[in-house]
């Protein structure tokens, strides 16, 4: 009976484990999301108003076009440095998720064996503990 108990706080162990782990990276994960779109929201918001005094400063249609011009550019250029941060962000945290699920699979594969195991352990001495009756 200890051995079934034992085995049992031994599963139930390495299934919260495994849940702490889990909670743990993806706690990871949001925080650096919400980190690079916290930097995001403030490059952009540096950049509007720089921006805005660019363009308010414009002399003339023709400087005013040659300003927007490089606004959309640079908007291009940061939006596309900021995508790559993100998806950069992903896969790590890809690799993180795939590495854990297959600790995690071999965990529960050697827990499972360890309880068939048992169980055929425990048939067996069953079947020896009791006679048949004549």
């Amino acid at each position: 009976m200890q051995q079934w108990i034992d085995l049992n706080t031994k599963v139930a162990n390495d299934s919260l484990t495994t849940l702490k782990q889990l909670g743990e990276l993806n706690l990871k994960t949001m925080q650096s999301f919400f980190g690079q779109q916290k930097d995001m929201y403030e490059e952009y918001n540096a950049a509007a108003t720089s921006n805005f005094e660019k363009l308010r400063s414009a002399k003339d249609p023709q400087s005013f076009v040659k300003v927007q011009n490089e606004i959309f550019q640079n908007s291009v250029s940061t939006a596309l440095g900021n995508w790559k941060k993100t998806m950069a962000v992903a896969v790590s945290s890809q690799e993180s998720y795939r590495n854990l699920a297959e600790e995690a699979i071999q965990l529960a594969k050697s827990d499972l064996e360890q309880t068939a195991e048992s169980v055929k352990e425990t048939t067996e001495a069953v079947k020896k503990a009791v006679k048949p009756v004549a």
